[in-house]
């Protein structure tokens, strides 16, 4: 049951995140800019809450970021034939 738990929580810091990406939170970005007057520092906000919620999925879920990322970098230099230089 824990198990589950953890994997639907994960899943919901997934969404919650690709939420607050870009052009997923336009009315929630309007108020809190017209709060604190200032589109850097919304803008910001949104991105590491984003960055949190990312890395909280990671950490939920089990997967090594790290490692996800070569797999997907090394999966894409296969599927378009790109050699690494020596």
């Amino acid at each position: 049951m824990r198990g589950v738990n953890r994997k639907r929580l994960a899943l919901l810091s997934l969404m919650i995140a690709m939420f607050f990406l870009p052009l997923g939170y336009d009315v929630a970005f309007y108020m809190l800019q017209r709060v604190m007057n200032s589109y850097v520092v919304t803008t910001l906000f949104f991105y590491l809450l984003s960055a949190f919620f990312f890395g909280l999925y990671f950490y939920l879920s089990g997967v090594n970021p790290k490692g996800y990322i070569i797999d997907l970098l090394s999966t894409i230099s296969i599927k378009f034939g790109i050699k690494r230089g020596k």
